[in-house]
């Protein structure tokens, strides 16, 4: 797995191998760091679960990320532009994730 910890729930996230696919809970109070540009790879909401798919079929999921997030459980996404996402700016970066459209994020 690519992704490790620095500090208690907070989750740096970077691509596999081709191929490969790395599962990840979302617990509440996860800070949940992308190394790599949002716009490498495609996010997509699948049921609760945030999927991260890149060009070379590598794959990340966040479990029970939009379950998670429609709770109001404090949840918090850093993209690689250094953007830090909570609360309500994160759920309007997802909201469009709810309707099968992408995600708005800057990066």
């Amino acid at each position: 797995m690519r992704y490790h910890t620095d500090m208690p729930h907070r989750i740096r996230l970077a691509p596999d191998g081709a191929l490969s696919q790395q599962r990840v809970p979302a617990i509440p109070g996860s800070c949940f760091v992308l190394e790599f540009s949002p716009h490498e790879g495609t996010l997509e909401r699948r049921k609760e679960d945030l999927a991260i798919t890149f060009d070379n079929g590598a794959s990340i999921i966040l479990q029970n990320f939009f379950g998670l997030l429609l709770q109001d459980e404090h949840l918090t996404l850093i993209p690689s532009c250094g953007e830090v996402l909570f609360g309500d700016a994160l759920k309007t970066a997802f909201i469009p994730c709810l309707t099968g459209r992408a995600p708005v994020l800057h990066g």
